[in-house]
C-alpha cells in the first residue's frame, strides 16, 4: 500500500508539473499591420518572435520575405513600400533578453535579413545664387533612399536637392543610400 501512496504522489506530481510547463510555454498567434513607404524602411515593435508570415499585402509595392520584409525577436520590419499584415507566433513567456526562454535566439529560420541599413553621403552646403544641387540617384552602387534637406533665405526645395535663387539664401543636403 505505501509503494502504491509513493507511485501515485510522484505521478500526481510529474502531472502538475506538465501541466504548468504546457501552460508557460503557449506560444500566442496575433495579426501584426506594418507598413513603409517607398525608399524607407519601417519597424514594428513585436516582442518575442518565434515565427511570422505574410498573410495579406496591402500595397502596390512587393512584399518579398528577405529583401522587403523580416523579422526577428525583436519585431517585424519592412522597406521599399511593402505594406502588409503578418500573422505573428509569439512567446507570452517573455523569454528574450529577460532571463527566461532561449537567449541570443535570432529568430528562426527563413526570417530574412536585418533591415536595409543606410550611408550618408558627405554633405552639400550651397549659398550662392544660382546654384542647385540634386542627390544621385546611385552613390557608391547603393541607390538612393532620401534626402534631408534645410532650405533658408530664398532657397528653394527640389525633389531630393535644393536650388538658390536669392544671394542671401542657401540649403545644406544630406542624401542617404540604402545598403543592402
Amino acid at each position: 500500500m505505501k509503494n502504491r501512496k509513493i507511485a501515485f504522489s510522484t505521478l500526481a506530481t510529474a502531472v502538475v508539473l506538465l501541466a504548468s510547463i504546457s501552460a508557460e510555454a503557449r506560444p500566442e498567434r496575433n495579426t501584426v499591420g506594418c507598413v513603409s513607404a517607398p525608399r524607407q524602411v519601417s519597424h514594428c515593435d513585436v516582442d518575442d518572435i518565434l515565427s511570422a508570415r505574410l498573410l495579406q499585402q496591402s500595397s502596390a509595392f512587393p512584399c518579398i520575405q528577405g529583401r522587403t520584409w523580416g523579422w526577428d525577436h525583436t519585431g517585424i520590419w519592412v522597406s521599399d513600400g511593402c505594406s502588409a499584415n503578418f500573422d505573428v507566433l509569439t512567446d507570452d513567456r517573455g523569454g528574450f533578453g529577460r532571463g527566461r526562454g532561449r537567449p541570443g535566439f535570432p529568430g528562426g529560420p527563413g526570417r530574412g535579413p536585418r533591415p536595409p541599413q543606410e550611408i550618408a553621403a558627405p554633405r552639400v552646403s550651397l549659398g550662392s545664387k544660382g546654384q542647385s544641387y540634386t542627390c544621385p540617384a546611385i552613390y557608391m552602387g547603393y541607390p538612393l533612399s532620401r534626402a534631408d534637406i534645410s532650405a533658408y533665405n530664398g532657397a528653394e526645395r527640389t525633389v531630393n536637392g535644393c536650388y538658390v535663387d536669392d544671394k542671401s539664401g542657401g540649403c545644406d543636403i544630406t542624401c542617404y543610400y540604402l545598403v543592402r
